[in-house]
C-alpha cells in the first residue's frame, strides 16, 4: 500500500504489515486488495478511485496507465501511482525528467552561456545523464575512451556532442536518433560503431576541405569577405569549415556546396561582424536564409550563386 497525508508532505510505501497507517489520512491500494485491510477501512482509497477523484484523471486513462509490468505488487502499485500522478502535472513538469538530459546536451553543444536558467538546466541534465538513464550516451562515451570519468559539460561539448552531431552532418541522422532511444545492447553497439565511423569521416572530410580552402584563400587575403565552394563535401559540415576559416583569417567566411539542384552554404564571422546582415543583402537571389549575428545558413539556385556573391561583396 501507499500511505499519504492530505497536505502531501509525506508519502510512504511498503507492505501492509510493515506500516502503521493509522496516523495517515488515507491509504492507497489496489481495489482487489481492499479486503486485506482489517482495520482503518474508512481511510482506504483504491488507486483507481484516487486517480479519478484526487488527480482528476478520466477512468479510461486510469485503466490504460495501470498497465505497468512488474513481478512485485508493491512496485506495481508505486509505478502505477507515479504514472497517474504525473498525468495531473503540467506538460513542463511531466516531461521535464524525460527530456532534461537532451535539453542539457543541446544547450552545451550550442555553446550557450551557462548562467541563470541554462546553468540550472545543464546541472540537472548532467545529474540525469550520469545515472545512466540513456545507455547509448554511456556506450558512446566509453567508445570515445573516457569510460572511467564522470560525464561533464566539457566532455559533452568536445567529444560526445560532436560525435552525436556527426551522423546528421554526414546524412545519416538515424544512427544518433536510435542511439538515444535504444535500450538493447546489440542495437546500441551497432549505432555507436556507425557514429564513430561517421565522426572520423566527418573529421577527415572537414580537415581536407579546410586545407584546400587555405591553399586557395591565402591568395585572396586582401579581400574583406572570403568565399569557398567545394561540391563534394556534405552540406552538414559547411558550418564547421566556415567557422575554422573565420577564426584562421579573422574575417567573415562563406562555405558552399551542392545539395541536389541547390547550392547551400554557411557563413561565420568574428564577434564584431553581423554575418546574417551580410547574407540578407543578397536576399532577392536566395531561396532561403536564416541565422543570427555570427552564423547563418543560405540556399539558392545555381544560376543565382554568382549573383549572390557579387551582391555580398
Amino acid at each position: 500500500c501507499i500511505v499519504k497525508n492530505v497536505n502531501e508532505e509525506e508519502l510512504i510505501s511498503g507492505k501492509l504489515d510493515d506500516i502503521d497507517y493509522s496516523k495517515y489520512d488515507y491509504v492507497i491500494c489496489f481495489s482487489n486488495e481492499k479486503d486485506s485491510f482489517l482495520t482503518e477501512k474508512e481511510k482506504l482509497i483504491p488507486i483507481e478511485e484516487y486517480a479519478t477523484s484526487k488527480l482528476q484523471v478520466s477512468k479510461q486513462e486510469v485503466l490504460s496507465k495501470l498497465n505497468v509490468f512488474s513481478d512485485d505488487k508493491l512496485k506495481l502499485l508505486v509505478k502505477s501511482w507515479i504514472k497517474l500522478s504525473r498525468m495531473s502535472l503540467s506538460k513542463i513538469e511531466k516531461y521535464f525528467k524525460d527530456y532534461i538530459d537532451l535539453a542539457g546536451i543541446s544547450t552545451i553543444c550550442d555553446i550557450m552561456p551557462l548562467r541563470g536558467e541554462n546553468r540550472i538546466l545543464v546541472k540537472e541534465a548532467l545529474r540525469i545523464i550520469n545515472i545512466n538513464k540513456r545507455p547509448g550516451i554511456h556506450a558512446l562515451n566509453q567508445a570515445l575512451n573516457y569510460s572511467n570519468h564522470k560525464i561533464d559539460a566539457k566532455r559533452i561539448g568536445i567529444y560526445i556532442g560532436p560525435a552525436i552531431n556527426s551522423s546528421g552532418r554526414m546524412g545519416a541522422a538515424n544512427f544518433s536518433l536510435d542511439l538515444l532511444l535504444d535500450k538493447k545492447k546489440k542495437e546500441i553497439h551497432n549505432n555507436v560503431v556507425n557514429i564513430i565511423d561517421l565522426n572520423e569521416k566527418r573529421k577527415e572530410m572537414g580537415n581536407n576541405a579546410f586545407d584546400e580552402a587555405v591553399d586557395l584563400l591565402d591568395n585572396k587575403n586582401n579581400e574583406l569577405i572570403l568565399f569557398f565552394r567545394k561540391d563534394d563535401i556534405m552540406p552538414g559540415i559547411t558550418g564547421i569549415i566556415a567557422q575554422k576559416l573565420s577564426v584562421h583569417y579573422g574575417k567573415p567566411v562563406f562555405v558552399f556546396t551542392r545539395e541536389n539542384e541547390y547550392i547551400v552554404g554557411s557563413g561565420r564571422s568574428p564577434k564584431n561582424v553581423n554575418i546574417l546582415k551580410i547574407a540578407s543583402s543578397a536576399e532577392e537571389h536566395l531561396d532561403q536564409f536564416g541565422g543570427h549575428f555570427s552564423a547563418c545558413g543560405l540556399r539558392m539556385q545555381e544560376e543565382n550563386y554568382q549573383k549572390s556573391i557579387d551582391v555580398i561583396n
